[in-house]
């Protein structure tokens, strides 16, 4: 059994918030980082040698489902956080090779408005010439709304990323304390 189908069975044996379990049954690092922290969690108050045995002890035992839970809502920040940590690491990344994920960047802020302009032409054409058959209308006018809408959200995440909050708020603290004058070792 998966640490993630153990940690998803540990969620649901303890009604945690809905948040947990929707992680929980996603397939990415996010549901691995956060599934290795409640079963962390899970072995650390029921002393079992593996996270199976936490599993087992947690359905037989009231008392380390109340542990767990409280110990998980004393927690829930750095869960929270867990279930993120991934993006973290892409500025650290991209730091030590960003050649690839500039070129993709400049790509797509090149031509995704050009592509929804088409979209846009397209769709006037698809409502003038398809006006009598409203059921292919409405599929192929959902279809090139959904494509303008994914293309409106690579921009945003590219812009995203470039000028995120994690990046933007260092570069503000570092002009502001520039302004000051205050220097980095007196913070």
């Amino acid at each position: 059994m998966s640490i993630t189908a153990i940690a998803l069975g540990i969620a649901k044996l303890l009604d945690v918030d809905d948040w947990v379990i929707d992680k929980l049954t996603s397939s990415d690092n996010q549901a691995v980082n956060l599934a290795g922290k409640v079963v962390e969690a899970a072995l650390d108050i029921t002393g079992a040698s593996s996270p199976k045995v936490a599993l087992i002890s947690l359905e037989q035992n009231t008392e380390y489902r109340y542990q767990l839970d409280k110990r998980l809502q004393e927690q829930k920040h750095e869960l929270l956080m867990a279930a993120f940590a991934d993006r973290s690491d892409a500025r650290d990344m991209y730091k030590a090779h960003h050649s690839q994920a500039d070129q993709i960047a400049k790509g797509i802020m090149r031509w995704n408005l050009p592509v929804v302009l088409l979209l846009v032409i397209a769709n006037c054409l698809v409502v003038f010439y398809f006006k009598d058959n409203a059921a292919l209308l409405a599929i192929v006018c959902n279809a090139i709304g959904m494509a303008m809408q994914k293309l409106f959200d690579e921009r945003q995440a590219v812009t995203a990323f470039f000028f995120g909050s994690s990046l933007g708020s260092k570069q503000k603290d570092a002009a502001a304390n520039s302004q000051l004058n205050i220097s980095p070792k007196h913070q």
